[in-house]
């Protein structure tokens, strides 16, 4: 991209936080009709929604979505004041309290397994004999 800190990945804008205040926008970051910057909204709309859509992911908010970057870099081993730096956090100790969560191994293998399992198909038990109501008489030595 001619000489530009921005990129296009897999259909996602990753540019540093800089730009969105600075009046010289590099021409990928803006808004081709009106050469203003991108608004998240339309980013959301045109670009964030069909990608997961074509993966089939729920889209479930801002908060979450910086919650799993967050999540997800510490999973790459990125640094905490990196991370805060990503998300613009004033205090990395809101990164650390907020988004960033813990994931270990064995929680990530117990879910696993857990998923195998609420994919297998139901089995059906067999019918239970109905106990009689109480007002049926049975006759002695039946029972």
């Amino acid at each position: 991209m001619q000489n530009c800190e921005a990129e296009l990945a897999d259909g996602c804008w990753i540019f540093q936080a800089g730009f969105t205040r600075k009046k010289d926008h590099p021409a990928t970051l803006l808004d081709a009709a009106r050469l203003t910057p991108l608004s998240p909204a339309n980013v959301l709309r045109d670009v964030v929604l069909p990608a997961l859509e074509k993966a089939e992911i729920e889209w479930r908010g801002y908060h979450a979505f910086r919650r799993g970057l967050a999540t997800n870099l510490r999973t790459l081993s990125v640094d905490d004041l990196t991370i805060s730096e990503v998300l613009r956090h004033s205090d990395v100790a809101v990164t650390r309290a907020s988004y960033i969560k813990r994931v270990s191994e064995k929680g990530v293998e117990a879910m696993g397994r857990l998923e195998v399992e609420l994919r297998k198909p139901v089995q059906s038990a067999k019918p239970v004999a109905k106990a009689p109501k109480a007002d049926t008489v049975i006759p002695v030595g039946v029972a």
